[in-house]
């Protein structure tokens, strides 16, 4: 059985519904529910046992593979032979020198395009990035957080996070 959390996608009866509150015991009958407001329109109490985790994208999202923004074409797909047991995503590449380019990822190969960790999935190391005034910036330490150096040849030397705060958001071109 799945938990969710107030502010969760849920899926009941194929329509995606939004966590209103946190498992509640019915009164009558001892269920275990959530309050859920449903995309059709109003919000109602379903049975907790009636809800299904929500894909975590859908077709049209924005999202984030290895530094560049993808839109989600289709999915999600249930993985076949090799790929037995992993969830599928048909992506468009918005940006970088794939741009307009599509394939088929691994869901847990991409990211939210809200996504604010400074990792290597969402910053890799490897990458030269542009920021919003088309200064390009590279990495000269490859620890893995927020407290990587960037170079810049305008800019000097600063840290990732001071880059993404004062000149992001940072779009990988390579």
């Amino acid at each position: 059985m799945n938990e969710f959390k107030t502010g969760d996608r849920a899926m009941y009866e194929g329509e995606t519904v939004t966590v209103l509150t946190e498992e509640v015991q019915t009164y009558y009958g001892g269920h275990r529910a959530y309050l859920v407001e449903r995309a059709s329109g109003g919000a109602c109490l379903i049975e907790s046992s009636a809800l299904t985790a929500a894909p975590r994208f859908t077709k049209g999202d924005t999202a984030l593979f290895e530094g560049y923004r993808v839109k989600i074409m289709g999915g999600p797909y249930d993985g076949a032979g090799v790929m037995q047991g992993k969830t599928l995503y048909l992506i468009e590449y918005i940006d970088g020198p794939e741009a307009g380019k599509v394939r088929t990822l691994v869901d847990a190969s991409i990211l939210p395009a809200d996504d604010s960790s400074f990792g290597e999935d969402r910053y890799p190391r490897a990458g030269t990035y542009q920021d919003r005034d088309g200064v390009l910036w590279r990495f000269i330490t490859n620890a893995g957080g927020p407290g990587d150096m960037m170079l810049s040849l305008h800019q000097g030397h600063r840290t990732l996070r001071q880059v993404v705060t004062v000149w992001g958001p940072l779009i990988r071109q390579r």
